[in-house]
């Protein structure tokens, strides 16, 4: 095996030893993501051995990731490929509609019109009796910290329950270019960050207690009306494919309804 190959197999096995360690950290979203950035990246430069490049991944994550993580990994990327299937297959019938891309300029506007944007790193504390005040004190320790990396670091040191996340692109409206919609006291703080103030006091949602470090700042996004029209048709197939995949999934629950219902009268018939 060359000196390059060695080392690509040494990456991923770091990598899948890595997905291990966030696990042992408290975090199974962040574990699942690092599966996930594994199996996706790392065979991007060895197409011609990819089908082994995958076979010594899966074998890598095998030895290092729980179980539980791998199978999480695995319904997710099943997902990703059944959404664009569906998007693929929502376009085939037809451009969008005016009544298609009208309802998705209410949903989808603020994507093209954002105001200043901002990415964040937060650190939540989960929903408990005594989570605002870990999260202030986790504010007061990070008060000179301006790096993404050490805020990490701090904010694994508060406590294995502390989930750590970036997000990036906030807008205006409470939502992410990408089109992540955010709880709103949540946004609130994050665009309201300034270099000089980069990191925010503690933040109250439903989820618990968060607080919050600015990682970048972006000029406004205006979208010309070309990029505009271009987008909502988009997302205007989009919703089309997700309407697709509700029937189905609907469709499904009542296929299994109907096949429970008609194995319980079997069974109660033979009483």
């Amino acid at each position: 095996m060359g000196e390059r190959r060695l080392n690509d197999v040494k990456a991923m096995r770091a990598a899948a030893y890595g997905a291990l360690l966030v696990w042992a950290c408290g975090s199974e979203r962040a574990a699942v993501q690092r599966v996930e950035d594994v199996r996706e990246s790392a065979c991007s430069g060895a197409a011609a051995n990819a089908a082994r490049c995958r076979e010594q991944i899966e074998e890598l994550l095998t030895e290092a990731a729980p179980e539980r993580v791998r199978r999480a990994s695995d319904r997710n990327a099943l997902a990703r490929a059944l959404v664009a299937r569906a998007t693929a297959e929502a376009a085939k019938l037809g451009p969008a509609t005016g009544e298609e891309v009208e309802a998705s300029a209410e949903r989808e506007w603020p994507r093209f019109n954002t105001g200043a944007i901002v990415s964040v790193i937060h650190a939540l504390f989960p929903a408990s009796p005594d989570a605002t005040e870990r999260a202030a004190g986790f504010a007061l320790r990070i008060a000179q910290t301006s790096d993404a990396k050490s805020f990490e670091q701090l904010a694994h040191e508060a406590g294995r329950d502390v989930v750590v996340e970036r997000i990036d692109h906030i807008g205006n409206q409470g939502r992410t270019v990408e089109g992540l919609t955010l709880e709103r006291a949540f946004a609130d703080a994050a665009v309201n960050l300034t270099k000089d103030s980069p990191r925010s006091h503690v933040v109250q949602t439903p989820y618990g207690a968060h607080v919050l470090m600015a990682t970048e700042w972006l000029a406004a996004r205006i979208a010309t009306a070309a990029e505009a029209q271009k987008g909502l048709a988009e997302a205007a197939i989009a919703e089309r494919a997700r309407k697709t995949l509700e029937a189905a999934r609907q469709g499904r629950q009542a296929a299994i309804a109907s096949d429970a219902k008609e194995t319980l009268q079997n069974v109660l018939s033979q009483k």
